[in-house]
């Protein structure tokens, strides 16, 4: 993963923890702070209507009062009809009461503003309190059979000027009337219109069209509003309420148990309970009474789901996520500007230090942020400076090497044809007779020039390769006629060890090759496995067509090559068995040539080889040939440096049994698979860490990608 990413992931994740953090705390505070507050505010509403409905109740209590007390009301020769206007009166001022009555001593009624039930009498258990010198305001509530409505009775004794009780004064009030509480307290639920009652016989019936006015304006509200709420006595009877209209004066509040629980001690309060299998806040308020009116234990209980009560809260926790989003956008668009302005100095680094693995000197960092990046950069270049001029100098040494080699190749090649020549003529006697001695060592000669023209030829392929000189002359042949032939003509090189050569060659297609320098690749491969097989052993050649590549194998069943010569096996001058070569002879530079040729053909050279068992070269020839080819490193190569490199690898890496464990893997051969492999088996006993690993081994990468002409795989 690049240092960019891993920066942008990290800034990012510190931004998500601080960001989460901040959140979750204001989330937290702001919640708790903004429910306590809903919960306050409702738990507020209803203790101010239950204030306002008291205040409502004892303004009837003083009304009734005064009423009873009136000079016309309290002198018994009063007739009926008077009483009745007094009354009216009263009910047309205040226009609250559904009916004024007033009854004597004996619970008859004698005058009525609705001018029904005269003359008779009244059952109402409130009525004996009143006749023994108390005020009734609110103590009695009952279903009026006459308006089949919720009623609230309000009554005074009436005394004569003797403080002789001899009748009383009561009113009825419809429970409705405390709407107008609701409507400025709390919400519009009933709006009934029992205020419109006027002073006629109808008006029973006007009060019935009310009730069903309620109930039709019921349905509406509460299709508009949520809040729901319940006026009960101390016994958890409902006399009002916003939802329960046929449990009113019937049943108790569903949940009283709990109420009761939590009113204990208490005037008002709250708390979060399931009404209707939905979670609900509930606030309740005791009533307090008002003045002289010392109420009648109610209670006015307001609940509503709190889904609904707490939106404000989801709706916080919306833009607060909303606008968390809106910074960590804005916030990890910044950190992607300011890591790619940060790291542009990196990635410059990182591609000059690539075009530099790829042998290229001229290329410079060109950082202009006046900080310790420019000075980096300066550094840099400074460096690379002098690696130019190491590799300008490598380059001349190369070159003067490749032409000396040339050259001198050419002129020992020179006198070695006249010298053959005069060789063989004195073998064949055209300068005399010569004795057996004589004979022995013109012979000897002989063979030396031979081997010693063979040397000077490798070394003029060698030349050719390393100058991009080397010559070929493509023409368009099947390959298959060609290996016959050669394995026909290597069957008479070492005829005595009786070895077996199979040639398993796939159809070939037609393509455009030189077949002389596939041959001499073949032939040198077949040279060296004839050497190193046993007699009456077997060789194997393949050859078919691979993608766009023509593939070939010689596999032999010799003695194999031991694990550390594997690394220099295309070394010039190298010879895997020095016994063979000793018996056998050889320049040590075919391999050399092999890369050399199917290197500057754009192909791969490469073996397996297991010691004892015998070894496999392959090699790939494209079917479209490179007519521009480049030089290719053959002699002087560095692989010294490798050797060098994976040394100081592995003292750096292990301290001083670094220098034992270098010597034993170099016995296993110093190839990158088996370096690799030693790293890796480290990791896994913890003598290293992963990062480690990886390190080293992109070291070891970066500087096999610059030796790549030196035929490592």
């Amino acid at each position: 993963m690049k240092f960019s990413i891993k920066l942008l992931l990290l800034l990012v994740i510190i931004n998500l923890t601080i960001g989460a953090s901040f959140s979750y705390y204001i989330y937290v505070k702001s919640r708790a702070t903004l429910e306590t507050e809903i919960t306050n505010r409702l738990e507020d509403k209803t203790v101010s209507s239950m204030n306002k409905i008291d205040q409502m109740l004892f303004e009837r209590y003083a009304d009734i009062q005064v009423i009873s007390n009136l000079p016309k009301m309290i002198t018994r020769e009063t007739t009926s009809q008077e009483r009745t206007t007094i009354l009216l009166t009263f009910r047309n001022i205040y226009k609250t009461y559904a009916s004024l009555s007033y009854f004597d001593n004996n619970r008859t009624r004698i005058a009525d503003t609705s001018g029904l039930s005269i003359g008779e009498k009244s059952t109402d258990n409130y009525i004996d309190e009143v006749l023994q010198g108390k005020v009734s305001a609110g103590s009695e509530v009952e279903i009026s059979s006459s308006l089949n409505i919720p009623i609230i009775y309000f009554a005074a004794p009436v005394r004569d000027e003797n403080e002789e009780i001899y009748g009383f004064v009561a009113s009825r009030m419809p429970l409705s009337k405390m709407n107008d509480i609701l409507i400025s307290g709390h919400i519009n639920r009933w709006s009934g219109d029992e205020n419109n009652n006027n002073d006629n016989t109808n008006n029973d019936n006007t009060n019935n069209n009310d009730n069903d006015n309620d109930d039709n304006n019921e349905d509406d509200d509460n299709n508009n509003n949520n809040e729901e709420i319940d006026l009960i006595d101390k016994n958890g009877l409902i006399l009002f309420s916003t939802h329960d209209r046929k449990g009113v004066l019937k049943d108790k509040i569903e949940i009283w148990e709990i109420l009761t629980e939590k009113s204990k001690n208490v005037n008002q309060g709250n708390f979060i309970t399931n009404i209707n299998n939905e979670e609900n806040i509930v606030t309740f308020a005791k009533e307090p009474g008002y003045l002289d009116f010392k109420g009648n234990d109610w209670m006015l209980i307001t609940h509503i789901p709190t889904k609904i009560a707490f939106a404000p809260v989801y709706d916080m926790i919306y833009h607060l996520g909303l606008t968390l989003s809106v910074i960590l956008f804005l916030f990890i668009t910044l950190v992607i500007y300011i890591s790619k302005k940060m790291l542009k100095p990196l990635e410059q680094l990182h591609n000059v230090t690539q075009e530099i693995g790829r042998g290229n000197f001229k290329v410079r960092a060109n950082i202009n942020t006046k900080d310790e990046f420019q000075e980096l950069g300066d550094s840099f270049n400074r460096t690379i400076e002098q690696l130019e001029k190491i590799d300008e100098e490598r380059k001349q040494i190369d070159s003067t090497k490749t032409r000396f080699l040339s050259i001198t190749s050419h002129e020992l090649r020179s006198p070695m044809t006249p010298m053959q020549a005069q060789l063989q003529m004195l073998q064949e006697g055209y300068l005399g007779n010569m004795n057996k001695k004589q004979k022995k060592a013109v012979d000897i000669v002989y063979r030396n020039t031979q081997r010693l023209d063979k040397i000077i030829v490798d070394f003029l392929e060698i030349s050719r390769i390393e100058a991009a000189r080397l010559k070929f002359n493509f023409i368009k042949v099947n390959l298959s006629d060609y290996i016959k032939q050669l394995v026909e003509e290597m069957k008479g090189f070492m005829p005595e060890k009786k070895i077996q050569i199979i040639a398993n060659v796939s159809k070939l297609p037609y393509f455009e090759v030189d077949p002389d320098r596939v041959m001499q690749v073949l032939r040198n491969l077949l040279n060296n496995a004839i050497k190193f097989t046993p007699n009456k052993g077997k060789i194997e050649i393949t050859a078919r067509c691979e993608n766009n590549f023509i593939f070939f194998s010689v596999k032999d069943s010799g003695v194999g090559i031991k694990q550390e010569q594997q690394s220099r096996i295309f070394e010039p001058f190298s010879q895997a068995e020095q016994s063979i070569y000793r018996q056998y002879g050889g320049t040590g530079l075919g391999l050399a040539i092999c890369r050399g040729i199917v290197g500057s053909q754009g192909g791969k050279i490469w073996f397996e080889s297991h010691e004892g068992k015998g070894t496999t070269f392959y090699f790939t020839i494209p079917l479209v040939p490179i007519r521009e080819m480049k030089p290719i490193r053959v002699l002087f190569s560095n692989k010294e440096n490798i050797e060098k490199l994976f040394h100081k690898l592995f003292i750096e890496l292990l301290g001083p049994i670094g220098e034992k464990e270098f010597e034993n893997l170099k016995k296993q051969g110093l190839v990158k698979e088996n370096v690799f492999k030693y790293l890796d088996s480290i990791t896994k006993l913890g003598v290293i860490t992963r990062e480690t690993n990886r390190e080293f081994k992109n070291r070891i990468i970066l500087f096999l990608k610059a030796e790549k002409k030196d035929g490592i795989r």
